[in-house]
C-alpha cells in the first residue's frame, strides 16, 4: 500500500496528545475573520473585526500576536465585520476586563487546554511514498492557528513552542518533535508538555 500522506501527532508527555489538519484544499479559500488586539496599518485599528488572508493570517499577524481569530463553521454563524468609525474612542480595558475578568479568564483557558482531545493530528503528503520530507511544512503558527480555529484557544489565551527549536522553525520532514503550550496570563497552572511525532498514514 502506497503512503503518500503522513501525520503529524502532538501528545503530552503525561497525556497523549496529537494535532490534525486534514481537510481538502478548497478552490478558493475564503479570508478569516479577526478581531484586531492592536492597530494594523492598512488593516484596522484596535477591536475592528476584518476580513484577512490566512497566509497572511499565519505568517504575520498571529506569530505577532496583532489579532484575535473569530473561528466559525456555519455560514450563518459567520462573525459580522465591524470597523470603528472615526473620532468614536476604542472601549476603555478597564471597562471590557473587569476586577476578576483576567483571573476568570485564565482559568477558562486552562480548562480548554485540559479538555484538548487525546490526539490532534495534521496530516500531510510526503514528496514520495518512500520519503520522509513533507511537502510545505508544520510550524508553531500552525499550531496556534488549530488551536484557535479548532478549538477556542486564541493566541492571547496561549502560547505555543516548540522545544529546542527557533520560533519561526519549519518542521519539514517525518520526526518526533517536542513542544509546549503554556496559558498567557497566568502560565504556572496551564503548563503542558507536547510531543509532536510525524508517521506515516
Amino acid at each position: 500500500m502506497f503512503a503518500s500522506t503522513s501525520r503529524a501527532a502532538i501528545g503530552s508527555l503525561r497525556i497523549a496528545r496529537a494535532f490534525s489538519t486534514s481537510a481538502p484544499r478548497a478552490k478558493k479559500t475564503q479570508p478569516l475573520i479577526v478581531e484586531l488586539i492592536e492597530d494594523v496599518p492598512g488593516l484596522g485599528r484596535k477591536f475592528d473585526r476584518v476580513p484577512a488572508k490566512r497566509g497572511y493570517v499565519l505568517s504575520h499577524l498571529l506569530p505577532r500576536r496583532l489579532i484575535r481569530l473569530l473561528p466559525w463553521k456555519k455560514a450563518a454563524h459567520r462573525p459580522s465585520v465591524y470597523i470603528r468609525p472615526e473620532g468614536v474612542a476604542a472601549p476603555m480595558q478597564s471597562l471590557i476586563d473587569g476586577p476578576n475578568a483576567q483571573a476568570e479568564a485564565a482559568k477558562a483557558a486552562a480548562a480548554k487546554l485540559r479538555a484538548l482531545p487525546s490526539t490532534l493530528t495534521f496530516k500531510r503528503r510526503t514528496i514520495k511514498p518512500d520519503e520522509p520530507a513533507l511537502h510545505g511544512s508544520i510550524t508553531a503558527a500552525d499550531v496556534t492557528a488549530l488551536l484557535a480555529e479548532q478549538y477556542q484557544l486564541s493566541p492571547g489565551e496561549v502560547q505555543f513552542a516548540w522545544a529546542g527549536l527557533g520560533a519561526k522553525e519549519r518542521i519539514k520532514a517525518l520526526g518526533t518533535f517536542t513542544g509546549r503550550i503554556v496559558t498567557s496570563r497566568s502560565p504556572s497552572s496551564g503548563r503542558r508538555r507536547l510531543c509532536c511525532m510525524h508517521a506515516f498514514g
